[in-house]
């Protein structure tokens, strides 16, 4: 699985609109993210981990940080989402770090 991700260095966007989830230009991975409306915090992890993460709401800005050493990554979206709203998710591997038999090189 690292191998395929250090060969891809795209980025990756995931955008919600109402009940549908459609990913474009698959690289970097990252866990399943559960968003619905009603939620008001997105928790996922990065792999690998250190990768920035922009998260837009409605072409609004509401995150642009980077993941955690092991890849943890959440952030608040100020208010719950509703059925209209979407959500893209950004993510890049520069800054990233690879975390290979506990070390990170």
């Amino acid at each position: 699985m690292l191998e395929n991700i250090e060969k891809n260095n795209k980025i990756i966007n995931q955008m919600y609109k109402g009940k549908e989830l459609v990913w474009q230009l698959p690289t970097v991975m990252i866990s399943e993210v559960n968003v619905y409306a009603g939620i008001q915090t997105l928790v996922f992890t990065t792999y690998p981990a250190r990768c920035n993460v922009t998260v837009t709401v409605n072409d609004k800005e509401v995150a642009n940080a980077q993941s955690s050493f092991d890849g943890n990554f959440s952030c608040g979206l100020g208010t719950p989402l509703r059925s209209e709203d979407y959500v893209t998710i950004k993510i890049t591997k520069s800054g990233w770090r690879d975390l290979r038999n506990n070390y990170i090189v």
